[in-house]
């Protein structure tokens, strides 16, 4: 699921990006292959617009996305590409790909207003007499708690969208 998937009913993770201001959204028509240097540089301005002091920014994308963005030119004939895989990073930002951000957007954020939290009970099950454990000779220790993400700055997030198909 998406870093905003709301499906995981009410224990889903606010995240960074559930509620990207409209003024920080760049909508490409296109697929990955079509995006262009000027796409990252007007969402690096639009969130850098916000008056919020940039500290630790990252762009977070998918794989499918990666692999796509390493093949658009920052000029003909350069060998320079708009995500450098060298030191994998794309207009001086790291680049973090991950499976959790789904096909069709870029996101761009400031990582040092996004807030993670531990939230109510934790509960520790110890398990050495199971079928599952007892063959191995082992014991299985499950810890279960609740994490949620906050955004101190809603504006400090952006996300370039495109289509998928």
């Amino acid at each position: 699921t998406m870093l905003s998937d709301k499906s995981l009913g009410a224990y889903a993770p606010d995240g960074p990006f559930v509620n990207v201001p409209s003024a920080n959204i760049i909508a490409v028509t296109g697929k990955a292959a079509t995006i262009t240097p000027q796409n990252v540089y007007d969402l690096r301005s639009a969130v850098n617009s916000q008056n919020v002091q940039i500290q630790a920014p990252a762009f977070l994308l998918n794989w499918k996305t990666y692999a796509a963005l390493r093949t658009i030119s920052l000029d003909k004939g350069s060998g320079r590409f708009l995500l450098d895989a060298e030191t994998n990073t794309m207009d001086g930002v790291k680049v973090i790909p991950t499976p959790y951000v789904a096909d069709g957007v870029i996101y761009y954020g400031d990582f040092a207003y996004e807030m993670l939290g531990q939230f109510d009970g934790m509960t520790m099950t110890v398990d050495s007499q199971s079928a599952a454990v007892a063959d191995q000779d082992v014991t299985e220790i499950v810890i279960n708690s609740r994490w949620d993400m906050k955004s101190i700055f809603a504006e400090a997030f952006g996300k370039i969208t495109f289509a998928t198909a």
